[in-house]
């Protein structure tokens, strides 16, 4: 079985808020109420993404459910905007994003319906997110609906779902609250909850 998704979300038991997000352009990204059902097809987004971060490279696809209202070439930069920041994977590794050849792995924005069936055979109740198949799959619903740690902190959660989902991709395992007042470490399942500690999107949160 490929690691687990993030569980179902319970509310969130702190009033902090998340490391602040880096000011990310929104205007084509997806908001309001995912659809709970696209086309079922998959499209890759068109052409390559310059190479950044630090260290060894990683490429990477990225596909889009089609008839699900999301812009394919904004997230496909959010993407890339996040793995390469110096807080994110980036600090230890170089991503660039391909259409065509060999992808050591493959970001998937989804309708509910469809990461429903990518992620099986987890179960994800039509609402969660995955890394299943060499497929790290944002569901669209929680792309555009955040979760209760983040509150209507979007541009912050949206940072937390591709740092997390990818970094199954790389090898990663979920880890756990280090301890009351913390930042949560990214591999936590923070869509699940985060306890005692505070909501942090990034691998290598500022200090």
């Amino acid at each position: 079985m490929e690691r687990s998704r993030d569980d179902a979300p319970t509310e969130d038991t702190t009033g902090s808020g998340p490391t602040p997000a880096p000011p990310t352009p929104s205007a084509t990204l997806g908001t309001g109420a995912a659809v709970p059902k696209g086309n079922g097809r998959l499209a890759t987004v068109s052409g390559r993404s310059s190479v950044g971060g630090k260290g060894p490279l990683r490429t990477y696809r990225v596909q889009l459910e089609g008839g699900i209202g999301e812009d394919g070439p904004a997230f496909a930069a959010a993407v890339q905007r996040t793995l390469t920041d110096p807080h994110s994977w980036g600090s230890r590794l170089s991503f660039q994003r391909v259409d065509s050849g060999w992808a050591a792995f493959t970001v998937v924005l989804a309708s509910p319906t469809l990461a429903e069936q990518l992620c099986k055979p987890l179960e994800i109740d039509y609402r969660l997110s995955c890394f299943s198949g060499g497929k790290s799959v944002v569901n669209d619903a929680r792309w555009r609906g955040s979760a209760p740690s983040y509150g209507s902190d979007l541009a912050s959660y949206r940072l937390y779902v591709v740092n997390h989902e990818v970094g199954h991709a790389l090898g990663h395992d979920h880890q756990q609250c280090g301890g009351p007042g913390q930042l949560a470490p990214v591999m936590m399942q923070q869509t699940k909850g985060i306890g005692a500690c505070r909501p942090n999107p990034w691998p290598f949160p500022p200090r």
